[in-house]
């Protein structure tokens, strides 16, 4: 991240406390220009990211060495602000029925607060996740015993599936799960369903959701859908996994979102799942899943809560701040904050070779930190 230059005092200026986010992805595993703009775009908004394992190049984060390697590569890309601390990095294991237990306790001395299980083939980097989650029994079981989060891609696999309903056909074969681990801490990510948020908020406290950026915000009309220049078709950079559902499961998650200060929701927290996928690997004939939210959650989410009356709510500060940081049992810094400006923003149509979310959109809040207007990397 380039040295913090001052933001650009105005009147209608406000400033927030940077967000808690616990789910992330930097895509690759060594120092490239794709994770310098994943780390970079985080840092305006965040104090604390969870970065996810399902890496390429060379491979998915599976041993000790790679999480301190992996650990390393992106605490380079943040700096100091102003003598404040620099964003935490966490970074979640990935769990495999490979994964010794020796493995785990080392992960856990390291720092490792989660690990995370992928199902098999349902999205990026997953060809050797789950088929059957009782092959994870062991690791499981090790997870528990040393108090690691596990979290959970929370998709069934399996070609006779219905895309639009592996996250309820896996949430069935999930209870079984909680049930043969009671006291085991569950991080369902990225909820797509209205189901899922009932099935959660019903579980034990050790059962808690991730919701991203883009699900309490787009179905999947702005998928199939898109409007542009007179024409209707697909719009790839909105396409994720778990995918964005109808109206119904939209309205559920934006409830939550909007009343996560409220006991009953208390369990659901901020995973953005920023996913910085290069524009041709997204415009091909097997397109990668995943939307690029990092370069403009802090007006995305403070616009949000301000069209529904809620950005002076405890809702606001629950949700982005406060029931992540509970949930992974870590420390707020107060000291890490973000100015945003009240005022029409564009939002740019490229970061780095990357689309981001509602790209060329008119938001009503606009970054003031220049590095945020005018980012280093275009």
């Amino acid at each position: 991240m380039t040295a913090y230059t001052g933001n650009i005092s105005s009147p209608k200026a406000r400033t927030f406390t940077k967000f808690f986010y616990t789910h992330g992805h930097a895509r690759n595993r060594i120092r490239d220009s794709r994770m310098h703009m994943a780390v970079s775009t985080t840092g305006w908004y965040a104090q604390h990211e969870l970065w996810m394992p399902n890496t390429d190049n060379p491979g998915p984060i599976e041993t000790i060495k790679e999480f301190l390697l992996y650990r390393t590569a992106l605490e380079s890309h943040t700096t100091i602000k102003d003598s404040r601390p620099a964003m935490r990095h966490s970074i979640a294991l990935k769990l495999t029925k490979r994964t010794t237990k020796e493995t785990l306790v080392a992960f856990k001395a390291a720092g490792g607060k989660a690990v995370k299980v992928y199902p098999e083939g349902v999205t990026t980097n997953s060809g050797d996740g789950w088929t059957s989650i009782r092959e994870l029994y062991p690791q499981i079981t090790w997870c528990a015993e040393l108090d690691i989060m596990i979290c959970w891609h929370g998709e069934q696999p399996g070609k006779e599936i219905d895309t639009y309903a592996r996250e309820l056909v896996f949430m069935g074969n999930f209870r079984q799960v909680v049930q043969d681990f009671p006291g085991a801490r569950f991080n369902v990510e990225h909820i797509s369903r209205a189901e899922t948020l009932h099935i959660v908020g019903e579980m034990p406290p050790c059962v808690t959701g991730g919701i991203t950026i883009h699900h309490p915000i787009i179905t999947r009309n702005d998928v199939l859908e898109c409007e542009t220049g007179g024409r209707t078709g697909l719009n790839p950079h909105n396409h994720c996994r778990p995918p964005a559902q109808s109206f119904r499961h939209r309205d559920a998650i934006l409830k939550v979102v909007l009343n996560a200060n409220e006991s009953q929701y208390s369990k659901f927290h901020l995973g953005p799942d920023s996913a910085p996928h290069n524009e041709g690997q997204k415009l091909c004939d097997c397109g990668c899943a995943g939307v690029c939210s990092s370069p403009v959650a802090g007006p995305v989410l403070v616009g949000l809560y301000e069209k529904h009356g809620r950005l002076d709510h405890p809702a606001f500060r629950a949700f982005t701040v406060d029931n992540g940081a509970r949930v992974y049992k870590t420390e707020v810094d107060e000291t890490q904050t973000f100015e945003l400006e009240k005022g029409e923003w564009i939002v740019l149509s490229h970061y780095g070779g990357v689309v981001p979310f509602l790209a060329g959109q008119t938001l009503t809040w606009r970054p003031t930190e220049p590095a945020a207007l005018k980012p280093f990397f275009l």
